[in-house]
């Protein structure tokens, strides 16, 4: 039987999502508590990957298991006393044997969180930026990152042959004391949110032109990229699934 677990992490004590033989990550704390708790060795597939001091407020995985679960929320009790507080299960359900966590999404969704002001509190959680930030000049230029594109200048060098991603939405908020953008597309690369907040930050403190986005796109050239944002800052706050597979 398969299962899809519900999960949010704080990614600071994390070498990202997914397992290494020598450093902790968030599967490998997931699959041994899994393990211990079912009493048999369990192996979780994700609905994606993080990078080192990412956090995720909604993330998936599934799993598969030889028996039912008839209590779930004793289930979820449980396995969130084995697990390490940064680290949360929200839900699990039955899901359909077919069903993947990552091949079966339609959208992910993330959002980066800036500081304005010098805040202990979110020093793992959030990028302080003193300089200021025409963040119009930013809302200028989001819409040249909709739609279908090669995004292989945002992304760090991959073993992959297609690097074309459909990004949807393109926000920017912002408040007294913090600038949140949130991007939601049908996959991401590798360091891809994070390359494309620090070329907007670079637009919008007038460190780059305005035609630079324009121009990654077309000619693909990283060494271009003067900003990447930090990991620290970085949420993977959404994914989205064909209606009534998380319920």
């Amino acid at each position: 039987m398969k299962y899809l677990i519900e999960l949010s992490f704080l990614g600071t004590n994390y070498y990202g999502w997914q397992k290494q033989l020598a450093q902790p990550t968030v599967q490998a704390e997931l699959n041994k508590s899994l393990s211990i708790f079912f009493r048999e060795n369990i192996s979780t597939v994700g609905c994606g990957r993080t990078d080192t001091g990412v956090h995720a407020i909604q993330f998936y995985a599934h799993f598969e298991l030889d028996s039912a679960i008839n209590d779930f929320k004793d289930v979820i009790y449980h396995l969130n006393a084995i697990l390490p507080p940064d680290i949360a299960i929200k839900n699990i359900n039955l899901v359909p044997e077919d069903f993947h966590a990552r091949y079966s999404a339609i959208s992910r969704t993330y959002s980066y969180l800036i500081t304005k002001n010098k805040n202990p509190i979110l020093m793992d959680r959030a990028w302080f930026f003193g300089k200021t930030i025409n963040t119009q000049l930013i809302k200028d230029n989001l819409s040249t990152l909709i739609g279908i594109h090669d995004f292989s200048a945002f992304a760090k060098k991959m073993p992959i042959n297609n690097y074309n991603c459909n990004i949807y939405d393109a926000t920017i908020m912002e408040h007294k004391d913090y600038i949140i953008f949130s991007i939601t597309a049908n996959r991401f690369l590798r360091q891809m949110v994070r390359s494309i907040v620090g070329v907007l930050i670079s637009i919008g403190t007038n460190v780059t032109e305005e035609k630079l986005i324009n121009e990654l796109l077309l000619h693909k050239d990283r060494s271009k990229i003067k900003i990447i944002a930090p990991p620290q800052g970085l949420y993977l706050t959404r994914v989205t699934y064909p209606e009534g597979t998380t319920n």
